[in-house]
């Protein structure tokens, strides 16, 4: 009989995830520890004490989720597992990346990190002056009595957010966000490109800060 590792997908978080096993078993107590660190902050208390309308958002869930399952398998392992005979490891949806990193194809640090920007889609990815050209004129044509907006429309199923991406151009960051002042409107919207044409679904979360 063959043997097989299903992690769970988002839906699965609560408060209180964890917190029994960082309780009891150090080696989990570990995994935890390690993905505050990546993230540089305490999702772990979130996730033991913190509320659940942030701990449902899914920059905080998956990492989460991911998280408890690599801790339960790691008590498991210090317990007497031994992962090479399990003949699979798989995983639904963000689980795939609990599957991978149990299999340390990626490291449990990687994984936190990867969870975090899954579903956020970013702009720029380079240095781009035409970009910061066009929302200053965009920012004139506003003072001239124009509505200005910038929309922005995103190719991804999975994006949940969008956010500038500070770390690679500031000065487009710095721009934008003083056009914001200015009254330029931000729109984001995810789409669909077919043989039909394009079409465009929902609207889609910006912040311009994290």
């Amino acid at each position: 009989m063959k043997k097989a590792f299903l992690f769970p997908g988002q839906g699965s978080q609560f408060i209180g995830m964890g917190q029994e096993l960082a309780s009891q078993f150090e080696v989990a107590k570990d995994v935890f520890s390690e993905v505050d660190e990546a993230l540089g902050e305490k999702l772990s208390a979130l996730m033991f004490q913190g509320e659940i309308q942030e701990l449902t958002l899914t920059k905080n869930a998956q990492p989460a989720i991911m998280a408890v399952s690599i801790a339960i398998l790691r008590v498991m392992s210090s317990n007497g597992l031994d992962l090479k005979a399990i003949d699979l490891l798989a995983g639904h949806s963000l689980g795939e990346y609990s599957a991978l990193c149990a299999s340390e194809v990626i490291s449990l640090t990687d994984t936190a990190k990867v969870l975090r920007k899954r579903g956020i889609g970013e702009f720029p990815d380079s240095i781009t002056t035409r970009g910061s050209k066009h929302i200053n004129e965009l920012v004139n044509a506003s003072r001239d009595g124009y509505g200005a907006f910038l929309i922005f429309i995103i190719q991804r199923e999975d994006c949940k957010s969008f956010r500038i991406a500070r770390d690679i151009d500031v000065d487009y960051y710095n721009t934008l966000k003083k056009a914001i002042k200015n009254k330029l409107k931000v729109l984001c919207y995810d789409c669909k490109f077919s043989s039909k044409g394009i079409s465009i679904n929902k609207s889609i979360d910006f912040k311009l800060d994290d």
